[in-house]
């Protein structure tokens, strides 16, 4: 396992993810990328000033409240459950 695998398992909010489609291996792939990125701008490493990166931070929340509202409407569409997570609930309660 490489040297950033093992240290992102021992951080304690890590995950360990089963994917086995496509799409689900994809948004793993962003989440990674996201996490980088948000971190970086959280930890003042970038070129934006701090309005800006809290606008950006607050954009991409609302992106992904649509993804979930897109999942849901895909999982009532194919007749399935979707139990909205607890995070992207506290966002839409928070806009």
């Amino acid at each position: 396992m490489g040297r950033k695998r093992t240290d992102m398992i021992n951080k304690p909010n890590s995950r360990i993810v089963y994917t086995d489609c496509k799409e689900a291996e994809t948004m793993c792939d962003l989440l990674i990328r996201t996490n980088d990125i948000f971190r970086a701008i959280r930890e003042g490493k970038t070129d934006l000033d701090p309005k800006e990166a809290g606008e950006i931070i607050e954009k991409f929340k609302v992106t992904l409240v649509k993804t979930s509202d897109i999942l849901k409407y895909i999982a009532d569409k194919a007749g399935l459950d979707y139990d909205e997570p607890l995070l992207i609930f506290q966002m839409k309660n928070s806009q």
